[in-house]
């Protein structure tokens, strides 16, 4: 009986150690698992770690690089204002400028009409005296002659007279009065007026520093624009023969 007994404690004790021996196999490789498992969560770990390092380091970059860019960025700005200063000077210097040499040629022609209106009172006080013998019936017939009309062919000029001192360049006519406009490589503009069916001089427009190309006046021909041969163009007063204008293309 006793035998029986021992015999059936060690069958038990057998069917014990195999159960323990498998769940010691069970647990081996749980334990196995969770060694790989925190492995494979520290090289995630150091990944994420050298990630974030690297990501700081990029991060370092472009603050250096927004920083440098907010310097240059500055800087230009403040070179900018410097230079539109400089610019709005420099029109402001231009301008007045531009405004004294205006006031410079008004003056000198000013002082060339004033010459010139001497020189005709005395060439008119010199004729006044060489007509005295001279019926005014006789002057106006002389007078008058040449603007009669007729349907020939021209076969003469009908007015021929020393316009510039050199080569006449431009010539118009202007719409509202018998007055033509000529400009010369003398560097004036001067009106003419052919209504008495003599040459009369009625204004000299000086300013250009290079030879007259083109003359024209505007619609009212209250205004005379000039181009000359410099790019530049000006722009006078009919009436008072006064610079207004004058531009450089």
């Amino acid at each position: 009986k006793r035998r029986g007994e021992n015999a059936q404690a060690l069958i038990d004790l057998n069917q014990s150690l195999q159960d323990k021996d498998k769940q010691l196999a069970i647990t081996g490789e749980m334990l196995h698992e969770a060694i790989e498992l925190v492995a494979s969560l520290r090289a995630e770990i150091e990944m994420y770690r050298s990630g974030k390092k690297e990501l700081e380091a990029l991060n370092q970059v472009l603050k250096d690089e927004h920083q440098a860019l907010h310097l240059a960025f500055t800087h230009q700005e403040a070179k900018l204002r410097k230079l539109q200063n400089e610019n709005r000077e420099m029109v402001e210097r231009l301008m007045k400028y531009k405004s004294k040499d205006a006031e410079k040629l008004n003056e000198e022609n000013e002082n060339f009409l004033r010459k010139r209106d001497a020189k005709l009172k005395k060439e008119l006080e010199d004729a006044a005296k060489d007509t005295r013998g001279i019926s005014p019936d006789k002057i106006l017939k002389d007078f008058a002659t040449p603007i009669m009309c007729s349907t020939g062919v021209p076969t003469k000029a009908f007015l021929k007279f020393d316009a510039h001192d050199g080569e006449i360049s431009a010539v118009k006519w202007s719409s509202v009065d018998q007055i033509v406009a000529t400009g010369g490589e003398d560097r004036k503009i001067k009106l003419w007026d052919i209504s008495k069916g003599t040459v009369e001089s009625k204004g000299v427009f000086i300013g250009c520093n290079k030879g007259v190309m083109s003359v024209d006046f505007d619609s009212n021909c209250s205004r005379l624009i000039g181009a000359s041969n410099d790019f530049a163009s000006q722009i006078w007063t009919v009436a008072d023969q006064r610079l207004r204008i004058r531009e450089v293309v």
